[in-house]
């Protein structure tokens, strides 16, 4: 049996509240699902540019991931990558940036994001 609504709807507020819970989640989601979208494109390019590493020199490779940080709005060290040839075959790129997500422009979250990619080709 449903109990009646009193003049004032004061039932109503239960279900208001978790409206409101559920839209501030989407909106909390939204936030870090676009950074990790972007720090998952990042991580792409980054494979990409060690694949074509053989053909492609050292400051080829950084100005492509400099491009697609660039390109997602990424703070400038992630457009930095540390490039090292350890062998005449082998390839690694490293980058890290802190990856900011805020919240109504009033609350902060950083993530230290890190890239990592050991290439043999």
């Amino acid at each position: 049996m449903v109990a009646p609504l009193n003049d004032r709807g004061a039932s109503r507020a239960g279900c208001l509240v978790g409206v409101v819970v559920l839209i501030l989640a989407g909106y909390t989601a939204v936030g870090f699902v676009g950074a990790e979208i972007d720090y998952r494109a990042l991580s792409s390019q980054v494979q990409r540019s060690a694949l074509a590493a053989r053909e492609t020199p050292d400051a080829g490779v950084a100005a492509q991931i400099r491009e697609k940080a660039a390109e997602l709005a990424l703070p400038p060290s992630a457009g930095a990558p540390s490039i090292a040839r350890p062998a005449p075959n082998r390839v690694t790129i490293s980058l890290a940036y802190p990856d900011s997500i805020s919240f109504f422009g009033r609350w902060h979250w950083v993530i230290d994001r890190r890239i990592d990619v050991d290439q043999t080709y």
